[in-house]
């Protein structure tokens, strides 16, 4: 699953600058959490959905602090 997220997040030329992944209570269930650099344009987010075992997906939108 890292590498299908990190393959297509990189032919759409986003960088990935960070990435953490746990183990969950439920057997078989994991999370990640992938900050990016760039704007996940809506097909990216729909190719990334569309990865099997993907059971849900947030999109947080941080702003720098100024």
């Amino acid at each position: 699953m890292i590498g299908q997220i990190s393959t297509i997040l990189g032919e759409a030329q986003i960088n990935i600058t960070g990435m953490q992944v746990g183990k969950m209570t439920k057997k078989g269930t994991n999370i990640m959490a992938v900050a990016v650099e760039n704007d996940i344009p809506n097909d990216v987010m729909l190719k990334l959905r569309a990865i099997d075992g993907i059971l849900d997906m947030k999109l947080i939108h941080c702003e720098p602090n100024q």
